[in-house]
């Protein structure tokens, strides 16, 4: 009968060095699923940016609502239904800045309360920037690029 003997206690060099690999192993599995460009890093960063265009969206879509609101109350909203001086500042409060250097790109709110997009305007939250353009208010709602 093989008995233990004294001084022969532990795990062998051979079981050291193939656990050793199997966590480097799973090490770099890890770190690529983490860090890669669909990894979970990556997947945070896209969410951010759409949950930024989201805010913005629906600041615009709120904004220009309450614009049409007055348009069927009969009042002209802004100047000649020019609305985007107001929609600057009802922006900013919101923590979204109008890019002042573009100043190309305007929204009008016409009498029958149709919403019309003239050039680009820039719109940036938490440091990420987004164009609205022409063409760029689809089915009542703001489409930023």
């Amino acid at each position: 009968m093989l008995g233990k003997t004294k001084g022969q206690g532990g795990i062998t060099l051979v079981a050291l060095v193939v656990t050793i690999v199997v966590l480097l192993i799973l090490a770099g599995i890890t770190i690529a699923l983490v860090f890669a460009q669909n990894g979970v890093v990556g997947k945070a960063q896209d969410a951010a940016a759409d949950s930024n265009k989201g805010t913005i969206a629906d600041n615009v879509q709120g904004y220009i609502v309450s614009q049409q609101m007055e348009v069927i109350q009969g009042k002209t909203p802004g100047t000649d239904g020019n609305i985007t001086a107001g929609l600057k500042t009802a922006l900013s409060a919101a923590g979204i800045s109008v890019d002042e250097t573009t100043g190309s790109g305007t929204i009008t709110v016409n009498a029958d309360t149709s919403v019309t997009i003239a050039g680009t305007i820039t719109f940036t939250l938490n440091g990420q920037s987004y164009d609205l353009t022409v063409g760029g208010y689809d089915n009542g709602y703001p489409n930023l690029k």
